[in-house]
């Protein structure tokens, strides 16, 4: 989940580099014969693959994983991350310090991702105060309601 700023979300990068750079990682049950294959390194958050690459270079490569991966009974998930907002602030989550939470700045103001176990949603966003000062800002992930709401997609 990521607070930024509405002005400053239409400066936020998702999937081009800001620096020219790019990671590729991959990861799964075939992770050891991709690496007798394609070569890489551990990676930060327990992944093989290579960092700091020029975008051209990364794709490539990212692009030649793929199609082994696409093999029949070939189990592998292949990343291309390129040195993006998203990139930046998910590079710290992903060393998984003990709150999992990561900042970026974006358009001049800065934003704060962090993972919850709610998965991907809209969640109302209250913020709580008197007057013109905000005390704090409160994010409903779960209630009653939804909790109930997806028992009843779940077992219909």
């Amino acid at each position: 989940m990521i607070l930024i700023d509405a002005d400053a979300l239409g400066s936020w990068v998702h999937e081009r580099s800001l620096d020219g750079l790019a990671d590729v990682a991959y990861w799964g049950r075939d992770a050891a014969s991709a690496r007798a294959a394609f070569g890489g390194m551990e990676l930060e958050d327990r992944t093989l693959g290579w960092a700091d690459l020029p975008e051209s270079e990364a794709v490539e490569i990212a692009v030649r994983i793929e199609r082994w991966r696409q093999e029949p009974d070939r189990r592998l998930m292949v990343d291309y991350r390129p040195h993006s907002h998203h990139y930046r602030v998910m590079q710290q989550l992903r060393r998984g310090d003990e709150f999992g939470v990561g900042t970026v700045e974006v358009g001049g103001a800065r934003a704060v991702a962090f993972h919850t176990s709610w998965g991907d949603g809209v969640f109302p966003v209250y913020r709580v105060g008197a007057g013109a000062q905000t005390a704090r800002v409160q994010i409903q992930l779960g209630d009653e309601y939804r909790r109930r709401r997806t028992q009843a997609r779940l077992n219909p």
